[in-house]
């Protein structure tokens, strides 16, 4: 087995137990085997925690993967909830509740403009666009915004990201085939917040001009 020129043996376990063979058989501390188990034990639980996960919306088996990681990340907030999607008719009372018994909670969300959502919304959940908007709107103000091109569906709650091809609607969360990826990977979660931050800064000043004016 050659060491590669970064100094690891190439896979996790190999390079592991070469680091054990090279403790034991140079001088100084040596660490002992349940040592060794235990840290490899949690460098696996930890790799385990953010490897990423394949969920799905699949009807016709009651499949509903996306919308319970998403109840389940929502209801684990504890920093900040960060939301692109182009309609909301799913949790938005979840959402607000969170803002209110968190009032310290970073609540932003990206929507479509009221009228264009009205329009485009196919389902009975229609009824529920504009009573939705509104609500949001008015607890969370500026940090509630709207963008016209807005196409992507992502779900930031502190260290987790949702990238879903579902909308937050009953329709899409339970009744159409809709599929996503859920991770903790730390350089994902990076990207995805810039991202996130990237649209906001571009449409933040056309939206409060024109979708939060109030007296």
């Amino acid at each position: 087995m050659l060491q590669k020129e970064d100094g690891s043996w190439g896979f996790v376990d190999d390079t592991a137990y070469a680091c054990l063979a090279l403790i034991s058989a140079g001088e100084g501390q040596k660490a002992s085997l349940e040592e060794f188990e235990w840290n490899e034990m949690l460098t696996r639980q930890k790799l385990e925690l953010s490897k990423p996960k394949f969920v799905q919306t699949y009807p016709s088996l009651g499949v509903t993967e996306i919308k319970e990681k998403l109840h389940k990340m929502l209801n684990n907030a504890s920093e900040r909830i960060w939301i692109c999607s182009r309609f909301i008719t799913e949790f938005w009372t979840d959402i607000m509740n969170l803002k209110r018994e968190k009032p310290n909670l970073d609540v932003k969300i990206i929507t479509l403009p009221k009228a264009e959502a009205h329009n485009k919304y196919k389902g009975a959940g229609k009824k529920f666009v504009e009573p939705a908007f509104d609500a949001l709107q008015r607890l969370l103000g500026k940090d509630f915004i709207t963008e016209p091109l807005l196409h992507a569906r992502l779900y930031i709650v502190d260290n987790e990201v949702l990238v879903s091809s579902a909308d937050i609607t009953s329709e899409q969360l339970e009744k159409e085939y809709n599929a996503g990826i859920w991770t903790r990977d730390e350089e994902t979660v990076t990207e995805a917040i810039k991202f996130f931050e990237n649209i906001w800064n571009e449409s933040k000043d056309g939206t409060q001009s024109t979708e939060v004016k109030r007296t």
